[in-house]
């Protein structure tokens, strides 16, 4: 178990620095993971909870979060906590993850060269997005299940992609879907129910 009141939990930075957090329970921090600059780290069947602003962060080019099996837990987090961020041309892969009452958005991308994967996962409200993707980044989410949220997803601005397959968003979300101005949204063998798509 990791604490770190007003800091991080986990930081790696440096495109030589490789972490792997397995088994834990990152909490009480403002962010739980931050990895920048090239770095690479890969988390593991931890809980992150009681976290501030993110549960992880990765910024920078060459930057990489692997994430499997995790559960991100905002119940007790400011309202405007972002589970997964990915700016500044980093990436992020995860399967099988789980996050829920994630305030602003289970999943972030943003900015150009910026991409995530997420596959298997679920996101559980209350919160305003599953996944939100802007400024020129782009993300594939496929086999996750999304429910309770004001939006199942939403793409902004120009440039900008998500893909979605094989998702279900069967469990009462506001809205299921938005397309915002400009943004490009690729649906594929996905259940939508309620007001669908926007």
């Amino acid at each position: 178990s990791v604490s770190a009141f007003n800091g991080t939990c986990v930081g790696a930075t440096g495109n030589l620095t490789s972490v792997l957090v397995a088994n834990c329970t990152l909490s009480d921090a403002t962010f739980g993971v931050i990895v920048a600059a090239g770095a690479r780290v890969c988390v593991e069947r931890s809980l992150l909870h009681r976290l501030r602003e993110a549960g992880v962060v990765a910024m920078g080019n060459g930057s990489l979060a692997e994430l499997e099996g995790n559960t991100i837990d905002g119940t007790k987090s400011k309202k405007g906590m972002l589970g997964i961020s990915v700016t500044e041309g980093a990436r992020a892969v995860g399967v099988a993850n789980e996050a829920f009452a994630c305030g602003r958005a289970a999943l972030s991308v943003a900015g150009n060269g910026s991409f995530a994967s997420m596959t298997h996962g679920e996101v559980r409200g209350p919160g305003e997005y599953g996944a939100m993707v802007s400024n020129q980044g782009r993300a594939v989410v496929r086999k996750c299940k999304v429910s309770k949220l004001d939006y199942g997803t939403v793409v902004m601005d120009s440039g900008t992609h998500l893909w979605v397959k094989d998702c279900d968003f069967s469990g009462g979300n506001k809205k299921d879907v938005f397309a915002g101005i400009q943004g490009i949204l690729h649906l594929n063998e996905t259940t939508h129910v309620g007001d669908g798509v926007e």
